[in-house]
């Protein structure tokens, strides 16, 4: 499966395309603490930040096994989890709470 997105420009020019794996979780590894990530999620207003944190947090605790499962929990497709945990992966958490990908609830 491909995903495609842009970035939070919107320009089309800048176009990513990332070749979403089975192994994606397996791959990923969630650098900040379990703390920081509560904190973090304390700290936020916007429910979508929220959601985003929520779903690192899970993914630190090991409380999911695959997006589709980490999906149903938070609410959002697997193409938008996907999405966000290629920018976390690549960019960090920095650029994945100040980019704004192409989303879909």
């Amino acid at each position: 499966m491909q995903m495609l997105f842009v970035d939070r420009f919107g320009d089309k020019s800048k176009m990513k395309i990332w070749a979403a794996s089975k192994n994606l979780l397996s791959e990923l590894t969630i650098i900040e603490s379990e703390n920081d990530l509560r904190q973090l999620f304390d700290q936020q207003t916007q429910p979508l930040l929220k959601d985003i944190i929520g779903a690192l947090y899970l993914l630190k605790l090991g409380r999911v096994k695959n997006c589709l499962e980490l999906a149903k929990i938070i609410g959002w497709d697997t193409t938008t989890l996907e999405s966000w945990l290629h920018i976390y992966h690549t960019q960090g958490l920095s650029a994945l709470l100040h980019s704004q990908p192409f989303l879909r609830q």
